[in-house]
C-alpha cells in the first residue's frame, strides 16, 4: 500500500480570504476569520477575568489553574496550548522548567511588572543563546517549495498539473525515506487525482518511503 499521509481541509473556490477559504470553504471570509480569532481571544482571556484577584497568596494559586485550564481541553484546543507554546518559543530547550518560569513571572507581573518583564526578557535571551536546533531524523526531507501560493488563492487548473507533475518528480528524484511537503500544495485529492498519481505512490510502496503533505478534499 503506497506510504501517503494527507492533511485535509475542506474545498472552498469562491471565498474573499485565501486562508479562510482553505479552512471554511465557499463560505469563509476575512470577517469570518476576524471573529473566530475575537472569540478565541475572548474565550481564552475568560479564566484570567473570573480568577483574577488582587491578593498575593491567591494569585500563586490561581495562575498555575490559569494557565492548566488554557492548556488542556476545551480551551486548550482553541489557544492550541498557548503555556507549552509559549515555553517552546520563549525558552527553547528549558522543558518543563520553562513552563514553571512562566507560572512564576506571570504571578509576580500583577505586584512588579517591571521587574517580571525584565527578568523574563533575560531569562529568554539566555535560553535562546544557549539553545542547539535538534538535528533532523536520518532519512527525512522538508522540501522547500515555491509554487507562487498554490492551493491558497483561486484554482487554477494548469498551475495545479505542474505543481502536481514537480511534486512528483521531486519525490521520484529524492532518496529520502520521508520527505514533508507544505501544506495543501493540493488543492484537491479525489479518484482523477489518485490516478495521475499512480505510478508515483506505487514507487513509494514499493521503496517503503512516506511522503507527508496536505491536500484538500471536497466531502460534498
Amino acid at each position: 500500500m503506497p506510504m501517503l499521509r494527507c492533511s485535509a481541509t475542506t474545498r472552498g473556490e469562491l471565498a474573499a480570504h485565501p486562508g479562510a477559504r482553505a479552512f471554511f470553504g465557499v463560505q469563509g471570509t476575512p470577517v469570518i476569520g476576524l471573529f473566530l480569532c475575537l472569540a478565541a481571544a475572548g474565550l481564552l482571556a475568560l479564566p484570567w477575568g473570573l480568577l483574577f484577584t488582587r491578593g498575593r497568596g491567591r494569585a500563586a494559586f490561581c495562575v498555575p489553574l490559569c494557565i492548566l485550564l488554557t492548556a488542556i481541553p476545551p480551551l486548550g484546543v482553541i489557544g492550541m496550548g498557548f503555556a507549552p507554546t509559549f515555553r517552546r518559543c520563549s525558552f527553547p530547550g528549558s522543558k518543563w522548567f520553562g513552563l514553571a518560569f512562566i507560572i512564576i513571572f506571570l504571578s509576580a507581573f500583577r505586584f512588579k511588572p517591571a521587574q517580571s518583564l525584565l527578568s523574563l526578557a533575560l531569562c529568554a535571551l539566555v535560553f535562546h543563546f544557549q539553545y542547539t536546533q535538534p538535528q533532523v531524523p536520518a532519512g527525512w526531507e522538508a522540501v522547500n517549495t515555491n509554487y507562487g501560493g498554490t492551493g491558497q488563492g483561486e484554482p487554477d487548473l494548469t498551475t495545479e498539473y505542474k505543481t502536481a507533475q514537480t511534486m512528483q518528480t521531486t519525490i521520484l528524484e529524492s532518496h529520502a525515506t520521508v520527505l514533508l511537503f507544505p501544506e495543501h500544495l493540493l488543492t484537491h485529492w479525489n479518484e482523477s487525482t489518485d490516478a495521475f498519481w499512480g505510478d508515483t505512490l506505487t514507487a513509494l510502496a514499493s521503496q517503503h518511503r512516506t511522503v507527508l503533505m496536505g491536500a484538500g478534499i471536497d466531502y460534498a
